[in-house]
Parts: C-alpha cells; sequence; structure tokens
C-alpha cells in the first residue's frame, strides 16, 4: 500500500485483513489485526483510465485512492458515518 506519505508492505499471504466500503461507495477500509486505513475512492480517476488505458501502470491507477487517515489500533469494529446535513 502506497501513499505520498506513507508506504507499507505487507506479506498479503500471512496477513488477515477485510475490506469494508461506505454505503456510498465514496470511502473504503483497509483493516488488519493491529491497524486500518481509511481512504477516498475517485470515481472519476477510474472512468478516466477506462477511457484512456496508458493510464494504468503496473502499481494500478494513480490518484484513484487518497490517504484519509492510517490508524495503529487493535480493530474490533468499523462503522462508516455519513452526516446527511448540506
Amino acid at each position: 500500500m502506497r501513499s505520498v506519505s506513507v508506504s507499507s508492505h505487507f506479506t498479503w499471504s500471512s496477513v488477515t485483513f477485510q475490506v469494508f466500503w461506505s454505503d456510498n461507495g465514496d470511502l473504503v477500509s483497509i483493516t488488519t489485526d493491529e491497524s486500518f486505513y481509511i481512504l477516498k475512492f475517485d470515481q472519476s480517476k477510474l472512468e478516466e483510465a477506462k477511457e484512456n488505458p496508458e493510464l494504468v501502470t503496473e502499481d494500478g491507477i494513480a490518484d484513484v485512492f487518497s490517504e484519509v487517515g492510517l490508524f495503529i489500533a487493535v480493530v474490533v469494529f468499523c462503522l462508516f458515518m455519513v452526516n446527511l446535513k448540506s
């Protein structure tokens, strides 16, 4: 997992993780036993890459996810809260 400020490397075969998407599909949480990442998903970057395949590199699509936060803790429960007020 890589962002501008953080680079974390996992041996995926030895790490148990879960992925949770928010109801509106804008946020995703990737959780392990010791930490979790909150990422914001940019649908427009994905659509742009579908139209321009040269934007897809071996690392994926640049900027399709941006890091909202990294939290180091024991994860027991993950719940997205959305403010519905305008």
